[in-house]
């Protein structure tokens, strides 16, 4: 099923390890069941959450994580779904083009801090700098150096390899949001809000998961997951403020990372 294999590679890049629940049927998704060992949970965290609640806390804690574990597959499941319906799949094209803005803001960001690390430098050899702003100029340059480290190319073909594949599973990654947002706006229109990852559709968003909701796209089979989309929900009901409509059809006529 491809939501779940979604789930499990997001579990590895996560844990790099699972367990497996108690196996029960809980759902079904898109005419297909699903039990509690299609939602692997990350060991570590698990082992760690273990060691820190009572047996019973635990308990609790575990259900929530295999009910917000199932809500992510349905939800990935029902975008994948809705962008082949709208005909706004992601493209090579446009996946290559995130890569490249992501290069770009690299080189930029290491530019700026040599730029910055020069300056600092320059200013620590002044001889008449107070002991205080010496302490402030010497802290900041060991920020810098260690930024530094992380501008350093890979070493080795394996190296590149990896750092090529996260670069293209985070572009894979905010296109395919970015693309999703955009078609719900296009269907749905209504008001939009600041995040810190980009502006949100959220009348839209809120439109399309209650028509999930009465679609059957999915069925709970168990009652412990009967509130699937708790959080979604508690998140609707906020306050927000409401971005000017002009900025709003601008940011989806076009992929806002080209202009970068």
């Amino acid at each position: 099923m491809k939501y779940l294999s979604t789930l499990l590679t997001v579990t590895l890049m996560l844990s790099g390890s699972m367990t497996m629940a108690e196996e029960s049927p809980v759902a079904e998704v898109y005419g297909e069941k699903v039990y509690a060992r299609d939602l692997p949970l990350p060991e570590k965290i698990v082992e760690s959450s273990k060691t820190s609640m009572s047996a019973e806390e635990f308990a609790r804690w575990e259900q929530d994580a295999l009910r917000q574990t199932l809500a992510y597959g349905v939800m990935e499941e029902a975008r994948k779904r809705f962008l082949k319906e709208m005909k706004m799949e992601p493209s090579q094209p446009e996946i290559d083009s995130y890569i490249s803005f992501l290069q770009r803001a690299g080189q930029e960001e290491g530019e700026k801090r040599a730029q910055e690390k020069a300056d600092l430098q320059k200013e620590l050899k002044q001889s008449d700098l107070d002991d205080e702003r010496r302490n402030v100029v010497k802290n900041s340059l060991s920020v810098i150096e260690e930024l530094e480290g992380y501008d350093t190319p890979p070493a080795t073909d394996q190296a590149r390899k990896e750092q090529q594949d996260s670069e293209k599973t985070v572009a894979t990654m905010t296109v395919s949001s970015w693309k999703f947002n955009q078609a719900l706006y296009q269907k749905y229109a209504g008001r939009v809000v600041y995040q810190q990852l980009g502006l949100e559709p959220i009348d839209a968003h809120k439109k399309f998961m209650q028509e999930l909701s009465v679609s059957g796209a999915y069925k709970i089979l168990d009652p412990v997951y009967q509130d699937l989309f708790k959080e979604t929900n508690e998140y609707f009901d906020k306050k927000f403020e409401y971005v000017d409509k002009a900025e709003a059809e601008k940011y989806f006529s076009s992929p806002w990372w080209l202009s970068k």
